[in-house]
């Protein structure tokens, strides 16, 4: 999959055991905004989960997860807000549900 992200994309690791690999993406570019990947190092291969939202993103960062069976990723945007989202795994391989 290849995604145009415009200026200065933003990037952050989730540092979980729980959730190692997974990856947040901020863009620029409205129609992309926040996406989720998970990197399969055996594989050395990125795969795209789901898009969170629309929107200019200006920056993004996972909370410590501190045990939890969740994770929280806040985002700043261009509009001057911060959104939290809470994400947690699904029964489904790879699939997410975020809450807002």
């Amino acid at each position: 999959m290849s995604v145009s992200v415009g200026a200065s994309p933003k990037l952050s690791w989730s540092k979980s055991r729980m959730w190692k690999g997974y990856l947040a993406l901020g863009c620029r570019n409205g129609e992309h905004g926040l996406s989720i990947y998970k990197y399969d190092g055996s594989k050395r291969e990125l795969k795209y989960i789901r898009g969170v939202s629309g929107g200019s993103v200006t920056d993004v960062s996972f909370a410590p997860s501190m045990g939890r069976s969740f994770l929280f990723l806040a985002a700043s945007y261009e509009d001057g807000y911060v959104r939290i989202f809470k994400l947690k795994k699904c029964s489904v391989e790879n699939a997410l549900n975020v809450c807002h």
